[in-house]
């Protein structure tokens, strides 16, 4: 269903997107950080709607305002499309970030 790797190779593809909702009165912090963060070139924000209005089709709460930002398991799904199976459990557990150990 992904196509990740054309979206890195050729920067068109299919991602794996959520909606997060925040409170509407948060919308102008949010969107200096949200700012910031592209500016910094970390990306993954696709879409910041308007408050109580759907964004790309997805109901939105009143009072709330939708975020769709690039999640999940898209670097999963990347393995996939080269021809590694793998098996992923979104959100099958939490797990204490100093827990994680850098791969090498």
């Amino acid at each position: 269903m992904t196509r990740v790797m054309d979206a890195v190779n050729t920067g068109t593809g299919k991602l794996l997107a959520n909606l997060r909702e925040i409170p509407a009165s948060a919308l102008p912090e949010a969107d200096k950080v949200l700012r910031a963060i592209t500016e910094s070139r970390i990306g993954g924000i696709t879409e910041i709607g308007k408050p109580g209005k759907p964004v790309l089709d997805a109901p939105v709460d009143n009072g709330k305002v939708g975020v769709v930002v690039y999640a999940g398991v898209n670097a999963m799904a990347a393995v996939e499309e080269t021809g590694i199976k793998v098996k992923t459990y979104p959100i099958s557990t939490i797990v204490d970030f100093k827990e994680l150990k850098k791969l090498e």
